[in-house]
Parts: C-alpha cells; sequence; structure tokens
C-alpha cells in the first residue's frame, strides 16, 4: 500500500489518486476557489489537485474501499488530450520542484 508521504511525492505520475476517488471539505475547495472552468477538455481535476498541494494541502488514504469506480466511454476525462495533462505536469515540475533544486539529470 503507498503511504501517504509516498502519494504527495508521486503528484507527477500518471494517476497519483483517481479524481472521483478523493474527498475534501468544502471549506477547503471553496479556499482554493473551487475547479478550474476552462471547459470541455481541460483537466480540471488535475489543476485542483496541484493548487491543494501547493497551498500546504495533505493527502492520506484511507485503508479500505469507500466508493467503486466506473469507467465508461462517454465520461468527460476522455475529452482530456495528453497533451493538456503533460502540459500541466510540465508547470507543476516547473513552479514546485525546479525552483528548490540546483541540477537534475534526465535519463
Amino acid at each position: 500500500m503507498v503511504s501517504d508521504a509516498q502519494l504527495k511525492l508521486q503528484r507527477l505520475c500518471e494517476c497519483t489518486v483517481a479524481m472521483p476517488t478523493w474527498f475534501c471539505a468544502r471549506s477547503l475547495f471553496d479556499g482554493l476557489d473551487g475547479f478550474c472552468e476552462a471547459g470541455p477538455g481541460a483537466p480540471e481535476d488535475l489543476e485542483f489537485f496541484y493548487r491543494h498541494l501547493r497551498a500546504g494541502g495533505s493527502l492520506a488514504k484511507v485503508p479500505e474501499p469507500l466508493v467503486m469506480y466506473r469507467y465508461h466511454e462517454q465520461q468527460q476525462s476522455r475529452g482530456v488530450s495528453a497533451e493538456a495533462i503533460w502540459a500541466l505536469r510540465i508547470a507543476e515540475l516547473e513552479l514546485s520542484f525546479l525552483p528548490r533544486i540546483q541540477s537534475f539529470s534526465i535519463w
């Protein structure tokens, strides 16, 4: 099982936390101005997730299943392009990680 600390470290992975499986207090959601309203094709859940973490938000994993996630062809996330997700991940990397390190290697 992934630890709470590993969840935060893995924020640039393919799917750290599936959007319909996480929850937060309404006050936290409203305090971050909710979801981005850019329209269809926008990864609004991932963008909110990154804002939450940058604002000092925490993550925790509940050890037992609470919901069942169903995947189907008509869901909105099918309309989000890989390019939009990668652009958001790169922006998060540039904003949250690169300013804190002196150098890094890609191999």
